[in-house]
């Protein structure tokens, strides 16, 4: 219990307070006790020892008992006050328990005393306990952004906690007494009734349930529950308690990726109704029944300009109501010297028309009643051009507001585009050029197509001065699939692959050349040292085995690549140098082989090209750019990550990926690594002395690099005497790195972290890590690898890839980092996940160090609105 225990006496008579303690030694209690007999005292002493028990006699001449119980109960309430007395008779006894004393002993029976105390001392720590438990747990409770709650057995409130005002708009003292079920937005019993635990005598509790409520201010707001049944000692049903959280950002999120998906299958159901039909009304009508049936839309429909007449026409329809066609026509179609109908000012304007609240938009209040009468809320009017000429419109409606998002109306411009391809063609009664742009096995682009769009593709990324990857791939030993089971089972593996290839890319970007043949365009560039990362991309297309008429077949694909544009400015120069990277793979016996990387690149040229190299250093052709990361919480630049180029007076221009390989296998990479430190500092410090203090210059080191001894010492002298906390270097590091020696990895990077530097995992999720290896280093912030932010909006593996990086991040007390945030969208959903920082060409693309400065000053501006 106690070594020693310190017990306070208030005793007049030492010879009775020598038998007190020769009764409590006797039975083993090893204690320090203090007389007193005056008020004064008891109080110094009681202030002073803060003793663990407290005895007291009834009557002195000096200090009355029941006084010192007054202050002992003031003053050390969690100390049991036992009164040892010969004098205190049993009202008294009684008495004083009723005032704060926990026993009473007489003195001719001390035997007593040993076993009173440690029943006290035993109940005294037990209150305690039980009290800090309580007042954690209330605590817990007011502080918790969860709604944590009670309920009568008949569903009303007991106790709610303040979380309810933060979810709902509610004062705990405004729910008390009311129904659970006045409360929730949807009115259906069997809903009422789910969220709470049926009252089986097996079942106890229920939990992930989710559910709508209406927020005091009208608004819809989505809680998942979890609650159990409170029952009597007669196993009776006394009530529930509970709690709910907010999941309505995640069920948006979830509910939007949901819509996308179906918009996917609708893009690419229509795109092989193209393919398979080659007459318009099928093709029409096909696309109607698609949009509804797979796209969720309430009803579709088509109008087309009649050449004789000029008159739009409805051609196609389906969906809710098919008797009400009439009406809805005439406001899609009508037109007249005074009014026009939704789909004349589409054609007349050739711009889509987007509504996504068709009762309140004033631009429709001549055309909305009968689309209202259908339960139409969202409206959506694109145009079908031909040869720069609108023909007609794809009109689709949705019974929910907010359908038409930016992303979606994008995805359903490109389908019109599409359809009206068709038409030209179907107009043209030519099915055999149409279908010379289309593969009729796989419902792909042929490559005189593919070569179209990824022209265009190359010009906005000319523009926006961002690289781009080319792979084309091979199914490997297709014919011997053939030649085992029949044509006829090969082509349907092509055809599955081509439904995966579908899922996975956007459709505009794949194509199939013939054959086992496919080719994908992506708009990042997949650096050759990504291997793991460059197989993961395609990889998802034959992760898994095909099932075709119940045999099992496993593929494995071969790949070439090759990068604009450094292998070339034309679409068709870049699919002809990934085929010849393709070939040399086949040649080799590789998986995958780079364009750049050929042996077919001549000799003589990749030799200059490393001399060039070996020298650019001492020529002084290396220079930095940076790219800036903001802030999500505030907006404001918070650093900048330093990008490596070389100016080759040759070449122009050279990209990371064609010469920082050469510098690894070289060694040279440590000698221009160390270049990179010192001219990141010298700028950093630059940047200070104009005023910009707080700026951190992100760095990236090779595994070359942190292999050497004098690594550290060369790093950390860079850095003496000026960083600060928030003005100096970080380095970021990849995953793969530290798999061979974790221990001399961490041992490095914590004198790094101690001298100043922060460090950033650079691509996480694209290599091996494990929580094992995070809870070892050292690291400051996790890195978004950008093939997954660029997808973050349209695919859910992506989205729950994110998702799990920043909650693992936030729990490592890590921050986060996504990179490659092109749009608005990527953004937004980076902000609900609460991901701390981004990068990216939406605000910025690698820029020189003197326009950092003037970057920072116009960025601030505009987020402070100064």
């Amino acid at each position: 219990m106690f070594h020693v225990l310190p017990i306070l006496m208030l005793e007049d008579d030492p010879r009775d307070a020598e038998l007190v303690e020769r009764q409590l030694r006797r039975a083993g209690l090893h204690m320090r006790i203090r007389r007193v007999d005056t008020e004064a005292d008891f109080r110094r002493i009681l202030q002073e020892e803060q003793p663990r028990v407290i005895f007291a006699d009834y009557s002195m001449p000096k200090f009355d008992g029941f006084r010192a119980l007054e202050i002992a109960v003031a003053e050390a309430p969690d100390t049991p006050f036992i009164f040892v007395s010969g004098t205190i008779g049993e009202e008294r006894a009684i008495e004083s328990l009723k005032r704060g004393a926990v026993d009473y002993v007489l003195k001719t029976n001390l035997a007593r005393l040993p076993s009173a105390v440690e029943r006290a001392l035993r109940e005294t720590s037990m209150r305690v306990a039980r009290r800090q438990a309580e007042h954690m747990l209330r605590e817990i409770v007011e502080s918790s952004q969860d709604w944590i709650w009670q309920l009568s057995a008949e569903g009303r409130f007991t106790f709610t906690s303040p979380a309810v005002h933060t979810l709902l708009g509610y004062r705990p003292d405004e729910l008390l007494g009311v129904h659970y079920a006045e409360l929730l937005y949807d009115s259906d019993p069997v809903i009422t009734a789910s969220l709470l635990p049926p009252a089986e005598a097996e079942q106890f509790s229920l939990s992930g349930v989710v559910a709508r409520w209406k927020h005091r201010h009208g608004h819809v707001v989505w809680l998942e529950r979890n609650a159990i049944v409170l029952r009597d000692a007669a196993d009776r049903i006394i009530g529930y308690r509970g709690s709910d959280r907010d999941v309505t950002e995640r069920h948006e999120q979830e509910e939007r990726i949901r819509r996308l998906n179906r918009i996917h299958r609708m893009t690419s159901g229509v795109n092989s109704t193209i393919v398979r039909t080659h007459r318009r009304t099928d093709l029409l009508e096909q696309a109607c029944h698609i949009a509804v049936r797979e796209g969720g839309y309430l009803w579709a429909a088509v109008t087309m300009v009649e050449q004789e007449s000029a008159v739009s026409r409805l051609i196609s329809w389906s969906g809710a109501q098919p008797e009400r066609t009439d009406q809805v026509a005439q406001r899609l179609t009508a037109s007249s010297a005074n009014s026009y109908g939704l789909a004349a000012r589409v054609m007349l304007s050739g711009a889509p028309l987007i509504c996504n609240d068709l009762e309140n938009d004033a631009q429709l209040v001549h055309c909305r009643d009968p689309l209202l009468a259908l339960g139409t809320r969202s409206l959506a009017v694109l145009p079908l051009t031909v040869s720069g000429s609108p023909i007609g419109t794809l009109v689709l409606g949705s019974n929910e507001c907010d359908v038409f998002d930016e992303t979606e109306a994008g995805m359903l411009k490109e389908l019109a585009v599409n359809i009206a391809f068709a038409l030209q063609y179907y107009d043209k009664e030519d099915a055999v050029q149409f279908l010379s742009f289309f593969d009729p096995i796989t419902g792909l682009r042929r490559r005189t197509l593919f070569c179209e769009v990824l022209a265009r593709n190359l010009e906005s990324a000319s523009q926006a001065g961002r690289p781009m990857t080319i792979i084309v791939f091979d199914v490997q030993r297709l014919s011997l699939v053939n030649d085992a089971f029949g044509r006829s089972i090969g082509d349907r593996l092509l055809a599955q692959i081509a439904d995966r290839m579908k899922r996975t890319f956007d459709e505009e970007s794949i194509a199939h050349f013939g054959g086992g043949t496919f080719a994908v365009a992506f708009k990042e560039q997949i650096d050759p040292s990504e291997t793991v990362r460059l197989q993961d991309a395609i990889g998802k297309v034959t992760y898994s085995p095909f099932l075709v008429e119940g045999r099992e077949i496993r593929p494995s694909i071969r790949l070439g690549v090759a990068y604009f544009p450094t292998d070339g400015s034309a679409a068709d120069v870049l699919v002809q140098n990934a085929e010849a990277a393709l070939h040399k793979a086949r040649q080799n016996g590789e998986k995958h082989q780079f364009y750049a990387l050929m042996d077919n690149v001549r000799a003589e040229d990749r030799l200059a090209f490393e001399a060039r190299l070996t020298n650019a250093l001492a020529r002084s052709e290396y220079r930095l750019l940076y790219q800036p990361k903001i802030s999500i919480k505030t907006g404001r630049v918070v650093g900048v990550e330093a990008l490596l180029r070389w100016s080759d007076p040759q070449g122009g221009t050279v990209p990371p990926h064609r010469f920082i390989p050469l510098l690894e296998s070289t060694g040279e990479i440590v000698e221009v690594g160390q270049w990179v430190l010192e001219q990141a500092a010298r700028d950093c410090r630059n940047w200070a002395s104009m005023g910009l203090n707080a700026m951190r210059i992100a760095v990236n080191v090779s595994a070359v690099q942190l292999k050497r001894r004098e690594f550290v010492e060369k790093a950390i002298a860079v850095v003496a005497g000026w960083s600060t906390d928030q003005t100096g270097l970080d380095l970021e590091i990849t995953e793969s790195m530290l798999l061979h020696d974790l221990e001399s990895s961490a041992s490095k990077l914590r004198r790094l972290r101690e001298a100043g530097f922060r460090i950033a995992i650079d691509d996480f999720g694209t290599g091996y890590s494990s929580l094992g290896h995070l809870a070892k280093l050292p690291v400051d912030a996790l890195k978004i690898d950008r093939s997954f932010t660029q997808s973050v909006s349209t695919d859910p593996d992506a989205l729950t890839i994110v998702s799990t990086i920043i909650s693992l991040a936030h729990s490592f007390d890590m921050s986060c980092v996504a990179e490659g945030v092109e749009t608005a969208e990527q953004l937004n959903v980076l902000r609900l996940m609460k991901c701390d920082d981004v990068q990216g060409y939406l605000f910025s693309p690698p820029i020189s160090a003197d326009d950092i400065p003037s970057f920072v000053l116009r960025h601030h501006a505009a987020s402070t609105g100064e």
